[in-house]
């Protein structure tokens, strides 16, 4: 009697243990993920620059003087490598690319050379990467100007470099 007792007890027992059964709902809609508009970049040309000889659509800017080539793009976040590839001409393997975190996104820093029609280029970039878009600010200059992209004016034009939200999205305050 005692071992049927224990067995009936060890029983109740291990029923109580039985697993439980989860259920998740799923719903077949796709909702899609709605494209945040890109910020306004900020930028303090030097005022040899003038006025941008050419814009477009886009936002990508282009200002031209004495041996200078300063240009402004947005593009699409997600593809660093192709965008650095794209504007260098060179992979992120063959640069030493300089990764700083900001309160915008990630910033992206280098320089590299290159065979222009009058001589060798030198290049500088900056690109922020806000999680959304990629903001891209390059400086092309002749080798023997190169030392001039350290340059007070071009570190300021370097450090004046930065995404906001559009004024579109700036609340008023009221």
């Amino acid at each position: 009697m005692k071992k049927l007792f224990v067995c009936a007890a060890l029983g109740l027992l291990l029923c109580g243990c039985a697993p439980q059964e989860a259920a998740e709902t799923v719903e077949d809609v796709y909702q899609p993920v709605l494209e945040q508009e890109a910020q306004q970049v900020l930028l303090q040309v030097p005022d040899q620059a003038g006025d941008p000889i050419l814009t477009n659509e886009q936002g990508d800017t282009l200002y031209l003087w004495e041996d200078y080539t300063l240009t402004v793009a947005t593009r699409k976040s997600g593809d660093v490598t192709g965008v650095i590839q794209e504007t260098t001409g060179f992979t992120p393997d063959q640069l030493q690319v300089v990764e700083t975190a900001r309160m915008e996104g990630t910033q992206y820093d280098c320089i590299w050379t290159a065979a222009g029609e009058g001589g060798s280029q030198v290049g500088r970039l900056r690109m922020i990467d806000d999680g959304h878009h990629l903001y891209v600010m390059t400086i092309m200059a002749p080798e023997a100007e190169a030392a001039a992209l350290q340059s007070d004016t071009w570190v300021e034009v370097f450090n004046s470099f930065r995404v906001i939200e559009p004024e579109s999205m700036v609340s008023s305050g009221s």
